[in-house]
């Protein structure tokens, strides 16, 4: 009898103990736009390298589970977003046709700006450096039909780069990959730089309707969000964002 007590009470502790291995294991996948200078394919780690993943790894961290991170363009995201083969994302709510897909988390992860950066010191001119594909909530089409000249260039390094050496009198960026090259590079926007904000974004947490964890992800980004007093994931006066006082802004 004691026999059979011991070996019960031992396949009680295997079972236990195969549930919280289980537990410990589970793997979410995170999708995230590739956006550099932003988010970044790194070559050397074969990773993709942004404060946004350090801050969802973290999150995920707190709470022992562990994430798997994929970073791709736009289309490739919302192909996966659409097929369900990731569990969640960032996105603004702005882009309407992932909503049919995902439930919106609140509070806001990050918040920042479509801005307009025009160098004062040089000659009139209406080119704009920006990247080819981003659309930025449709402000590029705006300054279009305003009769700008906008330039396509390959990525936000490459327009800031032609912005900065004066090959555009104006640049068209969200605020957080002006303000990661710039912490990068450890430069400053030249005081002749006036800042114009021509639509301010936020980006939200969302979760695939159709992921098997989306009640667990939901459940745990609420719970980080109660337990830490989030109102914004990434704070804008976060280190990535460094001190733009020498130029001028309008809002």
């Amino acid at each position: 009898m004691k026999q059979s007590h011991c070996v019960l009470g031992l396949l009680f502790l295997f079972i236990l103990g195969n549930q919280a291995s289980a537990e410990q294991k589970t793997n979410y996948t995170f999708g995230i736009i590739l956006f550099s200078p932003f988010v970044v394919f790194d070559d050397k780690s074969k990773t993709c390298v942004s404060p946004a993943i350090d801050k969802v790894t973290e999150i995920f961290a707190h709470y022992k589970k562990s994430v798997t991170v994929i970073c791709a363009s736009p289309s490739r995201i919302y192909e996966l977003t659409e097929q369900g083969k990731i569990d969640f994302t960032l996105n603004s709510k702005e882009t309407k046709s992932i909503l049919p897909f995902v439930n919106v988390l609140e509070p806001a992860f990050s918040k920042e700006f479509v801005r307009m950066y025009t160098n004062t010191d040089m000659p009139e001119s209406n080119k704009v450096a920006a990247v080819k594909g981003l659309q930025y909530l449709g402000q590029k089409e705006i300054l279009k039909e305003k009769g700008y000249d906008v330039i396509d260039l390959p990525s936000g390094n490459t327009a800031i780069r032609v912005f900065l050496k004066k090959q555009s009198r104006h640049l068209l960026s969200f605020s957080s990959p002006m303000a990661s090259y710039l912490k990068k590079t450890r430069n400053m926007i030249p005081a002749a730089v006036h800042l114009e904000n021509l639509l301010a974004v936020q980006s939200n947490f969302m979760v695939l309707k159709s992921s098997p964890h989306n009640k667990e992800i939901t459940s745990l980004l609420q719970r980080y969000a109660n337990e830490f007093q989030i109102e914004l994931y990434l704070d804008p006066h976060h280190s990535l964002y460094p001190a733009l006082s020498s130029s001028k802004t309008t809002d």
